[in-house]
């Protein structure tokens, strides 16, 4: 019983605990997540981070041994039943040093079999002027096509070099209009 008591405790403060809601569905086509919590989202739990954050308490961390963010993913038919035209993400982040190269935020959709139907990066030296402050990166993307309801979009950011980096606050909306 103790363990249990232990383990729940341990769980319950490591995906945070606010009356906030950490997590925001906006409205059916706009999810936000300020890591605070990893509700709807994959984790990579090893890069939660309480170094520096946007807001809250909590960032990720992405370096050499933890090159992914926290993932959205979510089935096409579960965002639209119709043609998502465009897909806005942001986020903020931090650079923990001045080499800005290798790191982005990706947009990909996979069929079920998992195979890449589209994946587009990002590159977020485009948006950096100067480390150690946080700057918003926010791009629209534009899907020419429409894809298979069980098809799934995953939404990441990705570290391809030793160099650190720290986000926050994620944004993305589903633009099918």
């Amino acid at each position: 019983m103790k363990n249990i008591f232990f383990c729940t405790l341990l769980i319950f403060l490591f995906y945070g605990c606010s009356s906030d809601t950490k997590v925001e569905k906006v409205d059916k086509m706009t999810f936000t997540n300020d890591c605070e919590s990893i509700e709807g989202w994959d984790s990579n739990s090893r890069a939660v981070s309480t170094e520096n954050f946007h807001s809250g308490r909590y960032s990720n961390k992405l370096d050499a041994q933890n090159p992914y963010s926290v993932t959205f993913k979510r089935k096409y038919s579960d965002i639209s039943n119709s043609q998502i035209k465009f897909v806005k993400i942001s986020a903020w982040v931090y650079f923990l040093t001045n080499n800005y190269v290798g790191k982005a935020l990706v947009v990909e959709i996979v069929d079920q079999a998992g195979q890449k139907l589209l994946w587009e990066g990002i590159d977020m030296k485009e948006f950096v002027k100067s480390p150690k402050q946080w700057i918003k990166i926010e791009k629209v993307i534009k899907l020419d096509k429409k894809y298979e309801p069980n098809s799934i979009f995953g939404i990441y950011a990705w570290n391809n070099s030793n160099d650190g980096i720290l986000l926050d606050d994620f944004r993305i909306q589903f633009i099918d209009k």
